[in-house]
């Protein structure tokens, strides 16, 4: 009979949960902490989206990776921080912390998946696309690069570890420069299923590790149309630079 309760119990308590409703936070007191939060230089305004703007669904459908995790009508999405200076950043950090809503940070990583802009509680979005300057110092060959500066603009360097005890934003890197060879040797060929890509692959994990640090092979899978309407195959891309 105690192991019946007790699993009554259990379902009850399950119930409960599933049924509550989240606590929505007080999104005026957010939006008020944004604004006293930072200086009449770089106001937190000019960066600001909320659903009442007509920017509001482009701007988060812009810069979604992935579409079909995208959901522009997201009533937990609150606002949308487009940030351009640091203490827009902070701003945004502190008064979400203090107002109990958890922050989603959109860079320009590879996330198909969809954790930098959905939630199953309300949140707001920092999107750190406009970060993106670069200061180069020549004389001592090193940069200070912003979070959202496309890699192909940088043809070489070394990312500097930081590490972080508590929550933080990585505002910009400082890499060092490489000096570019004269010559380069670069060339990419693309082979499918039918054309022997599984063969290609096998040879160039034999083969990747052993060459020499000056070569860079890289080879990498992609879902492509096949030969015939509405199929599907497999290319891999193959690239050597030198």
């Amino acid at each position: 009979m105690k192991e019946v309760a007790a699993f009554v119990l259990f379902l009850a308590l399950l119930v409960l949960v599933s049924d509550a409703k989240v606590t929505k936070p007080n999104t005026g007191n957010f939006l008020r902490c944004l604004s006293n939060g930072t200086g009449p230089v770089h106001p937190i305004t000019d960066v600001l989206l909320t659903p009442a703007n007509s920017t509001f669904v482009s701007s988060y459908v812009s810069y979604t990776k992935n579409k079909r995790l995208s959901n522009p009508k997201d009533t937990n999405l609150i606002a949308i921080i487009a940030a351009k200076h640091g203490s827009h950043v902070q701003a945004t950090v502190v008064c979400a912390k203090f107002d109990g809503i958890q922050i989603r940070i959109r860079s320009g990583g590879h996330d198909y998946e969809g954790l930098s802009y959905i939630s199953s509680v309300p949140f707001v979005i920092l999107d750190m696309h406009n970060l993106r300057s670069i200061v180069v110092d020549v004389s001592s060959k090193t940069a200070w690069v912003e979070a959202e500066l496309p890699w192909e603009k940088i043809c070489f360097g070394r990312f500097v570890a930081v590490a972080v005890p508590a929550f933080g934003v990585i505002l910009s890197w400082k890499i060092n420069l490489v000096e570019v060879p004269k010559t380069l040797t670069v060339f990419k060929v693309n082979k499918t299923l039918e054309q022997g890509a599984t063969d290609v692959l096998y040879k160039w994990q034999l083969v990747a590790s052993k060459l020499p640090k000056e070569l860079f092979l890289r080879a990498m899978p992609q879902i492509t149309k096949g030969a015939k309407s509405g199929e599907k195959t497999l290319r891999l891309s193959s690239t050597l630079s030198s």
